[in-house]
């Protein structure tokens, strides 16, 4: 039999050749791949297998040999799989726009640069355990999965605008020296686990129809290089699967952009294992993602809000609730707003927790009513407690609540002055600093009223509508 070419196959070719004829399997068995010469299956051998007619076998499996050429095989189309388990390719492989069923390449090494641009594989890649000194899936359309667990690739993977039907598993210590998944489209889940990270791993205005999931129970955390960042802005997932530990990088989490970021919920599985960023302080995952904003040009709340809302759907109301309120903080730092508006915000945020505390602004006017009662006793008789009473301990406590809350005024109340309740003893003159501070004390009760207000029928948070 004759090459496309003209040229004569080797014995090892006809030998291949005849085993995929009858059974559509072959593999060596001689030894691996690379050990003898005879196990080599050129470039036009390869062409032949993506263009014969002669082999009826709608699945080809071929083991444990080289292709030592260069192949083009671009805009082919094969209605088969091909599964080229354990081999050596030594050559460029340009697979653009190329149509085929399925590709396998478990195990196998591939010395060149792999070009999908373009391809449409109907069920998907499999290569676990592959070895790739470059892989291009740039606008390739996978109808299954691209697996690439415990792979190695040598340069980045780009896959810009890559789509995939179902899922995409780059975990389980695949080496990963970055990757450009811009605007990829995936049907189901996108998982890393496990993987080791370095360079950029840029996943911008990706679509997830599933879970985003960076780390599982009982896995080990990804493990990323000092130059390692990641990139999830505008990213859209329907849930998320990560644990902090799955973003350190030592002491340090690595840098991730998070602006833009949403998902729906953390990953079932995760919540039931209590593994997930739901089981994490509050402390720490403010700390993260203040931490994300340093990769971020710009600040923007869509991270807090998200995580916040996932939070409220997993049952941790109260880690919900201090996120926004760690929202406001930053929204009070970073807006570009007039000093006299940013006050306001401060002050909502002590009294009222942004209007998501607002038992604080009770507390806080607690506080001040047991204040302005000390001071009403003080102003009178100073630091001697000898004509203290029940009937002046009450007098205190109503002029306290009558500044407290202004619209209320008591019978018979003595106007500041418990001097009258004294009966001889020593009495001190009401100071005009001491009526400045009952003053003190009417405004202070008056806003934490105000603010008080406005947490409980919404109006604070209004603004912050999620």
């Amino acid at each position: 039999m004759q090459e496309q070419s003209g040229k004569p196959w080797s014995a090892f070719e006809e030998k291949v050749a005849s085993a995929l004829k009858q059974t559509g399997r072959y593999v060596n068995t001689s030894g691996t791949a690379g050990d003898e010469e005879q196990a080599n299956l050129s470039g036009a051998f390869l062409l032949w297998l993506f263009t014969t007619q002669d082999l009826a076998h709608p699945i080809l499996h071929i083991a444990n040999v080289t292709f030592p050429d260069a192949c083009d095989l671009r805009a082919h189309t094969a209605d088969r799989h091909f599964e080229f388990c354990d081999c050596r390719f030594q050559g460029e492989m340009d697979l653009r726009h190329m149509r085929v069923r399925q590709l396998i390449l478990d195990g196998s090494d591939f010395a060149g640069t792999v070009k999908m641009n373009g391809a449409k594989i109907e069920q998907g890649i499999l290569a676990n355990g592959a070895h790739f000194h470059e892989l291009v899936l740039q606008a390739a359309d996978l109808g299954g999965n691209l697996e690439l667990t415990d792979a190695r690739l040598d340069k980045p993977l780009r896959a810009y605008q890559l789509r995939v039907a179902k899922s995409v598993f780059i975990r389980e210590g695949t080496v990963l020296p970055g990757a450009n998944l811009v605007n990829a489209q995936i049907g189901s889940h996108c998982q890393f686990r496990g993987a080791r990270i370095s360079g950029e791993l840029d996943l911008t205005g990706a679509v997830i129809d599933g879970e985003l999931q960076f780390g599982q129970a009982g896995r080990n955390p990804i493990q990323w290089a000092a130059d390692a960042s990641l990139s999830l802005r505008n990213v859209r997932a329907r849930s998320f699967g990560a644990r902090l530990s799955d973003f350190r990088r030592g002491a340090d989490y690595v840098p991730v952009d998070l602006a833009g970021f949403s998902f729906e919920d953390f990953a079932a599985a995760s919540l039931k294992d209590n593994v997930s960023l739901a089981h994490e302080s509050p402390k720490e995952l403010l700390k993260w993602i203040r931490r994300s904003e340093a990769a971020s040009s710009v600040f923007d709340p869509k991270p807090y809000v998200e995580l916040a809302h996932a939070l409220e759907k997993a049952g941790q109301a109260e880690t919900a609730r201090k996120i926004r309120i760690g929202l406001g903080w930053r929204q009070t730092a970073k807006a570009h707003i007039s000093p006299l508006a940013r006050l306001g915000q401060f002050i909502s945020g002590v009294f009222i927790g942004f209007g998501h505390a607002p038992w604080k602004a009770l507390s806080l006017f607690l506080i001040v009513f047991l204040a302005g009662m000390f001071h009403a006793y003080v102003a009178s008789f100073g630091y001697d407690f000898r004509p203290l009473t029940s009937t002046i301990a009450i007098d205190s406590a109503r002029i306290s609540l009558e500044n407290s809350i202004p619209l209320v005024e008591f019978a018979d109340l003595p106007d500041r002055d418990l001097c009258g309740q004294a009966s001889g003893l020593s009495c001190h003159e009401v100071t005009s600093f001491d009526h400045l501070l009952f003053d003190v004390q009417k405004i202070l009760s008056l806003l934490l009223a105000s603010y008080f207000v406005a947490a409980v029928t919404g109006y604070a948070t209004m603004r912050r509508t999620e």
